[in-house]
């Protein structure tokens, strides 16, 4: 598993105003490890806007992810 979560990308107890902050926070440890861009994160807000809440597997944790493997360079996981 270590080769797919690494460390740097988790981070516990950090606050988001809402769902699309989350996204944002938790895309954004991805984005600065250089397994996806800017530009994957609105695709994953977009998909959730336009098909629902999908990605929510049980309350408190949802699998953020888009249809796009243009964007991507790396595949991992964050987790929040």
């Amino acid at each position: 598993m270590s080769e797919v979560i690494e460390a740097r990308n988790i981070k516990l107890n950090v606050d988001a105003s809402d769902w699309r902050d989350s996204m944002v926070k938790s895309g954004q440890l991805l984005v600065d490890s250089d397994y996806i861009t800017k530009d994957y994160i609105d695709l994953t807000i977009k998909c959730v806007e336009e098909n629902g809440p999908y990605i929510v597997i049980i309350p408190g944790l949802a699998l953020s992810h888009s249809t796009s493997f243009i964007i991507t360079s790396k595949i991992a996981k964050s987790n929040f």
